[in-house]
């Protein structure tokens, strides 16, 4: 066969084997590509023809070529046919398929998710994955799977020990493929005679001759492995063996009822039990099981594959002599050895052949010798059959003997009822004639009533037309009547007009009077309100200016940019010249926050760009603020402008901080030192003023606290002094270790990056010298804080600390001057402690001069002063809690400006943060070699995006590190692979985990979460896996950790952290200390009623002492118990209160780990017709809810309220906002009385998550149908996704409307009233009413219709719509379950639909009652109970209500 000719057979082939019509796969189109893998059987010299002709490559690229994933069939088909290559092909196929191993994954992961044949194809795909790396790391095992017994024997330990694991995945995924296949005929209902279904079927015949091979070899070696390693250590192997050999034994049967299968394999039987391995005997009589397909080894089409290979591979050789035969080049001895290479290889082949022709073989002899032991059967089956027939028609005839009989006596009986029938038809003629006569007395009554009727309605209508006449003459005798009297009155007319008219011009003139008049005073009123409003103002820009005077003396701590500072200056010159008058208050107020923003940005500008202007333009900003307050008070805006004007040149004129200008940098140096020293040195000579002062013009105590004060800073200047000594000390021995010949200027140019430091350190000692004096010149004076001297104190330790450390950076660690630096700072640290000490001492001094004395208060008196100081108190604590947030944000702001100085400035920012926090020392011995070469790199631009938040991450300098952290979310992202044997975790809260990689359960540290995390084996990365079923989490009694309990544990919760135990509720440790007492008091008598009655015979018998020790230590024993369970520490469960209120039902219920203590309800009826508004549902909830809530907790049998519960709960949305608020204010305000958590909770997963509760539903497809919702959902993913939903109006809401037009009561609710109607109702709603608007309701007026009709008619038409919904995602989803939610759901014809509909798919309907279906507040406990399990909480200040709260923004975390 020529080269062209074997391409497109091959191709053609592909072509008719993949096609898109749903029928088996055609096996002469498989055999022709499995005889074309055959060819590789050929000589070396003809590698080069085979590489172009190979059929393998044929296939795979014609598959590559079409698209698989456009036709499910054909992926299915090309699955199925891959299969039959892998099986039946050249031994080498497994070995060149495996390159295009992840094509086949790919396909997997494309139908992963889609119904149908998707999952069928995906678990194929996946069997054929591992399928191809079995082969490649079994090599001895062919794809056929046929291995002789000596192989098997030959095997050793660790090879069989392998092999067996890999053979046991083989088989599972061979029984999912099977188990799939079967549900999606079950789903689809296919039969096995129709094509569709055969094609679905046909590559289970492969598999049910893999699984036949597989079972086989495993039996025997896993007998090998018992009998050379110990039972034990294969348990695991036993376990699974059982569960393949009863899903197998399953298999099998189940195909061989199915009629596809019986004429094409035969399906092997499997014993009753697997085999005993334990016990060696059993493999003796151990029969194999051979599957094989019918026909198999026959002439013909059916002819076995090694037959007609060979005859190809006759052909194949004749064409390779032809080739050989025709004139060539002398071969070279390269070519010479290549053919004895081919040759060598051809001889393996045949001997390979050959090996597996004698294999076939005997697989045949046993084969035959299994079909005569199967006819065998059938013949002693039928003879069986033959006698079971022969008996049956022998009671066939004593049968109709007996019924002869029978017959006989029935003859007689039916004489007797025929002369009955007789006398009947008698009787029944007789009634008949009396019948006649007086139905004809009837008609002719009848036909006289009908005459007479006639008569009188014609006299009616006589009677009816001569009163109309009258009528008519009355009505035309008052119209005469009436015209006569207009004209009467008419003369009167005119005479009243012209009074009229008079009057009202009278009363126009005083009306414009009054008008002028109330004009006047309006714009009096209006004059005061705008004089009154511009105070307020004022009044308003006057507060802000002094915040800014505030805010300005803390300019030092923040980081601003020049040019920003400039910017926004600019602007606020602007707004200053577009305040043209004064009624513009908008601009007045906006021109005022402009000043005070724009102010203090400058004085914080300069101070980051350059200390020695930062006074001048300290002074310049704090004259402006002053100046302020005058301008705005007076209107007079000259002095400001001219003012801003002078600031607004300063800041030009500041040094703009570029990169670092290594020219300038070190000529710089020592001007800063110097100016380090005269900021010192003035701040010494400013605190030695300040002492003078202070001792003229204070005494006593007060003198002493000022003079301990101002000698503390005394001493801590000289300790700055002698450390900023020695730095420059040692700076100097730097300087000349280092230079070399080189100037210092050019060291420090050539060492920017330190000299960078060493400069930033001193501006920051200078500054904090200057602010420490003011600090202490005010606290003495009286007119500061000694709070800002400790933190000036504090402010300036930081700052020489930042010296301290960049003075030491490149020095030598054993230099002699560097230990006294160490001294020199250790020095100031001991200053700045003594300092903030004598601060604090003399707060305590002062405060102990003020004698608390209440001698002189009444009682009443001491309690307002009592509840006026607890006011105070708590006033206090909240300012405390906003200043430390304000601070955190001050920090946070502080840390992103600073980004925009300088990269040196930077570092030496984070090591003083390490300083002053304990770790530069730590650090500093790491980075001891730091020089220019070992400086951080400026960044590259490499960036790596949050797992979390999607933000962009920069690597600098983060290279060698396995997480970084985001700057936006503060979560870790990994950008290395986890060390060897660990691995990453992300818990449902973010936080990033590491573990073994062997780890199965993880619990994250966090103390909001605390969540325990149970990793499978299948998810390696960690995912959390839902827990098992009654599992919920619990606080040790003893450590009061958290830990994971199951409830269904019928014992006592032991803590995995301090190992002791606790009882899960007090209920169980009372029932069994109870249990222990009665059971140790019947001990005790039994004892004692023992020793009474056996003492006189003690004597003898010698034993019944011992038998009475056991007695009495068995009794002791329970005492022990009951002591034990009496005193053991009780573990309290989560008990929750929830608020629902968002429509027209208010509830409160309380929920105890998933007990329902409490759940009372009140419901607002609007009247008849009408809906109920917001507004007025509002006011019935705030009327209800306290009493509700008191109820509830009655209920509950709760007397604490702040120690018996967990948390409180309120609908967060979806619902109407007014009802929301009320229901959140009462939430908010219980939470803050009690001190206890807040929980907002989504309207729609409360009812899900309750319907779960009472029902039991695991993972159902859920209907929620209410008022103001209508959904379908199911989870995944953390989520519940909605499948469907109404997107104008939902299901309740036209159930009210509905009722509202046809006028049915609200009481107790518009469904509730249409369910009972339609009971009533006995007519379906024309199709073609439906169409024309208000058709049905002219129907309803002219009686066409009743209202039960109606109502009959709206419910059948929705609930059937959302029943077929339902159906299509329970089959999308391949659920079993289906759950009923909602005020609607509770509707008892929708709950019978459901159940129709769950019946004919074979799934469970769970729907509960109108206690949990209509809105309450147990739903809104039971979601927050699950919430607070999972560590989601919230605080008072975070939370809110809103109308539009979707389902599937949830995330589902706890389950």
């Amino acid at each position: 066969m020529d080269r062209e000719s074997f391409l497109k057979d091959q191709l053609e082939a592909v072509q008719k084997a993949l096609t898109k019509y749903e029928m088996p796969l055609k096996p002469k189109h498989a055999r022709r590509l499995i005889l074309g893998t055959h060819r590789e059987k050929m000589p070396v010299f003809l590698l080069e023809l085979h590489f172009l002709i190979s059929s393998l490559a044929v296939f795979w690229n014609a598959v590559n070529r079409m698209q698989l994933e456009k036709n499910p069939v054909i992926s299915w088909k090309f699955c199925h046919l891959l299969h039959k290559l892998l099986r039946d092909g050249h031994r080498k196929v497994p070995e060149d398929s495996y390159r295009f191993m992840k094509r086949v994954g790919m396909l997997s992961q494309f139908w992963k998710h889609l119904p149908g044949y998707g999952g069928c194809i995906e678990q194929y795909c996946k069997l054929l994955v591992e399928r191809l790396e079995f082969h490649k790391r079994n090599p001895i095992v062919p794809g056929s799977l046929q291995l002789p017994e000596n192989q098997i024997t030959a095997l050793d330990l660790d090879s069989s020990f392998a092999l067996s694991i890999e053979m046991l995945d083989q088989m599972d995924n061979l029984l999912e493929l099977q188990n799939r296949v079967f549900d999606n005929l079950e789903a689809l209902r296919w039969s096995s005679l129709v094509p569709q279904g055969q094609c679905l079927l046909a590559p289970l015949i492969l598999c049910i001759l893999d699984t036949s091979k597989l079972y086989d070899y495993l039996v025997k070696i896993i007998f090998k492995l018992h009998a050379q390693i110990p039972a034990d250590a294969l348990i695991g192997h036993r376990d699974r063996f059982k569960d393949i050999f009863r899903r197998t034994k399953k298999f099998y049967e189940e195909s061989s009822n199915l009629q596809y299968f019986k004429y094409l394999v035969s399906i092997p039987t499997l014993p009753n039990a697997p085999p005993n391995f334990l016990s060696a005997s059993d493999l003796d009589s151990y029969r194999t099981p051979h599957a094989y397909l019918h026909g198999e080894g026959s002439e013909g089409d059916d002819r076995s594959v090694a037959e007609v290979t060979e005859e190809s591979l006759v052909d194949l050789y004749e064409e390779s002599a032809h080739i050989q035969s025709q004139p060539s080049p002398t071969p070279t001895v390269s070519e010479r050895d290549e053919q004895m290479l081919g040759l060598q290889r051809a001889l393996e082949d045949e001997r390979f052949a050959k090996e597996r022709l004698i294999a076939e073989a005997r697989s045949r002899i046993e084969q035959y010798e299994n079909r005569l032991a199967q006819i065998q059967g059938d013949f002693e089956h039928a003879r069986r059959e033959a006698d079971e027939n022969k008996e049956e028609l022998d009671r066939v005839k004593e049968l109709m003997t007996r019924d002869t009989q029978r017959a006989l006596s029935e003859d007689a009986r039916v004489r007797e009822i025929e002369g009955r029938t007789v006398l009947a038809e008698d009787r029944f003629a007789k009634m008949k004639a009396v019948y006649e006569r007086f139905r004809a007395e009837h008609v002719t009554a009848l036909q006289k009533l009908s005459e007479l009727q006639k008569q009188l309605e014609t006299s009616e209508k006589d009677r009816m037309d001569k009163e109309q006449e009258l009528r008519e003459l009355r009505r035309n005798l008052e119209s005469a009547e009436k015209q006569q009297s207009a004209l009467d009155d008419s003369r009167f007319l005119a005479d009243d007009l012209r009074s009229q008219l008079a009057k009202a011009d009278l009363q126009m003139e005083q009306l414009q009077k009054e008008l002028s008049e109330t004009q006047r005073e309006n714009l009096k009123k209006l004059e005061d309100q705008r004089k009154s409003a511009l105070q307020l103002c004022v009044v308003g820009i006057k507060k802000m200016l002094e915040k800014g005077l505030e805010d300005i003396n803390n300019a030092t701590t923040i980081t601003f940019p020049p040019h920003l500072a400039l910017a926004d200056l600019s602007h606020c010159r602007g707004v200053l010249e577009s305040l043209t008058n004064q009624g513009n208050l908008e601009a007045l107020t906006f021109s005022g926050h402009c000043v005070s923003t724009a102010v203090v940005n400058c004085a914080s500008a300069a101070y980051t760009a350059s200390i020695q202007h930062f006074d001048h333009i300290n002074e310049l900003c704090k004259e402006i603020l002053s100046v302020s307050l005058n301008a705005y008070q007076n209107w007079n805006f000259f002095e400001l402008k001219s003012l801003i004007d002078k600031l607004l040149g300063a800041i030009t004129n500041l040094p703009v901080q570029n990169d670092v200008d290594k020219e300038k940098v070190g000529s710089e140096v020592d001007l800063e030192m110097r100016r380090m020293d005269e900021a010192i040195r003035l701040a010494v000579e400013k605190i030695e003023e300040i002492q003078r002062r202070a001792r003229q013009s204070s005494d006593g105590i007060r003198l002493e606290v000022n003079e301990a004060i101002l000698g503390c800073c005394q001493q801590l200047m000289n300790a700055i002094m002698i450390l900023v000594s020695r730095s420059r000390e040692l700076q100097e021995e730097i300087v000349a270790a280092g230079r070399g010949g080189a100037s210092p200027a050019e060291f420090y140019k050539r060492n920017h990056q330190w000299t960078e430091g060493l400069l930033s350190a001193a501006k920051a000692v200078g500054v904090a010298a200057r602010v420490l004096v003011t600090a202490a010149d005010e606290a003495v004076a009286g007119t500061g804080k000694f709070e800002s001297l400790i933190v000036a104190a504090q402010e300036i330790a930081a700052s020489t600390a930042q010296l301290f450390v960049s003075s030491r950076v490149k020095a030598d660690r054993d230099s002699n001057r560097l230990s006294a630096l160490s001294v020199a700072s250790r020095n100031v640290n001991q200053s700045t402690a003594q300092v903030v000490a004598s601060v604090k001492n003399a707060q305590a001094t002062l405060n102990d001069k003020d004698v608390l004395d209440f001698s002189h208060l009444s009682l009443h008196e001491a309690k307002k002063e009592e509840m006026e100081s607890q006011v105070k108190m708590l006033e206090l604590e909240q300012e405390l809690t906003r200043e430390r947030a304000r601070l955190a944000e001050l920090r946070k702001a502080h840390y992103h400006m600073a980004q925009i100085g300088k990269t040196n400035h930077f570092w030496s920012l984070v090591l003083t943060m390490m300083q002053c926090m304990g770790m530069a020392q730590n650090f500093l011995e790491h980075s001891q070699g730091y020089d220019e070469e070992s400086a951080p790199v400026r960044p590259s631009g490499a960036t790596v995006t949050c797992r979390v938040c999607d933000a962009g991450i920069d690597l600098e300098g983060k290279h060698n590190q396995h997480v970084v952290k985001c700057t936006h979310c503060q979560e870790a992202t990994p950008i290395r692979p986890a060390p060897p044997g660990k691995k990453y975790v992300r818990c449902p809260c973010n936080c990033l985990l590491i573990c073994k990689a062997s780890s199965t359960r993880i619990a994250c540290p966090r103390q909001n979460c605390r969540r325990v995390i149970t990793l499978a084996n299948a998810t390696p990365t960690g995912m959390a896996t839902r827990a098992p079923a009654g599992s919920c989490r619990v606080t040790c009694a003893h450590c009061q950790e958290v830990f994971l309990f199951n409830t269904l544990n019928n014992s006592l919760a032991t803590c995995p952290h301090c190992k002791k135990s606790s009882s899960v509720g007090a209920a169980f440790a009372r029932t069994r200390a109870i249990f222990y007492l009665v059971f140790a008091l019947l001990a005790l008598i039994g004892c004692v009623l023992l020793t009474v009655f056996t003492s006189e015979k003690a004597h003898q018998w010698v034993f019944l002492y011992a038998f009475w020790l056991v007695s009495y230590v068995g009794a002791g024993y329970l005492f022990y118990r009951f002591m034990f369970y009496l005193l053991v520490k009780i573990i309290n469960m989560v008990c929750i209160l929830g608020i629902e209120g968002s429509a027209n039902k208010v509830g409160v219920g309380i929920i105890r780990d998933g007990e329902v203590l409490a759940n009372p309800r009140e419901t607002f009826i609007a009247p008849l017709g009408e809906g109920f508004r917001p507004s007025e549902t509002a006011q019935h909830h705030r009327q209800k809810i306290v009493q509700l809530v008191i109820k509830a907790l009655h209920e509950a049998g709760i007397q604490d309220p702040e120690k018996m519960l967990d948390g409180i709960a309120h609908t967060k949305g979806p619902g109407m906002n007014a009802p929301l608020q009320v229901c959140a204010v009462v939430a908010r305000t219980i939470a803050l009385s009690w001190n206890l958590p807040i929980i907002p909770v989504n309207h729609c997963i409360g009812h899900i998550e309750m319907g779960r509760l009472i029902t039991g539903a695991d993972n159902p497809v859920v209907l929620y149908v209410s008022g103001g919702n209508t959904q379908v959902i199911s989870y995944s993913a953390q989520k519940y996704r909605i499948f469907g939903e109404t997107i104008d109006l939902a299901v309740g809401n036209c159930l009210d409307r509905f009722a509202r037009t046809i006028r049915l009561s609200n009481d107790p609710s518009p469904g509730y009233n249409i369910e009972q109607a339609a009971k009533k109702g006995k007519k379906i709603l024309a199709n073609s009413l439906y169409n024309q608007g208000d058709g049905w309701l002219e129907a309803l007026r002219n009686g066409l219709y009743t209202k039960e009709d109606l109502c009959f008619s709206l419910q059948e038409t929705i609930f059937s719509m959302l029943i077929e919904i339902t159906e299509r995602a329970m089959a999308h989803t391949g659920s079993k379950e289906l759950l009923l939610v909602g005020g609607v759901a509770c509707n008892l014809r929708l709950q019978e639909m459901a159940r129709i509909m769950c019946e004919e798919r074979r799934a469970k309907i769970f729907a509960t009652d109108e206690r949990f279906c209509i809105d309450n507040g147990a739903m809104i406990a039971q979601a927050a109970y699950l919430m607070f399990n999972a560590g989601l909480q919230s605080t008072v200040d975070k939370t809110t209500t809103t109308q539009r709260y979707r389902t599937d923004q949830v995330n589902v975390v706890w389950r």
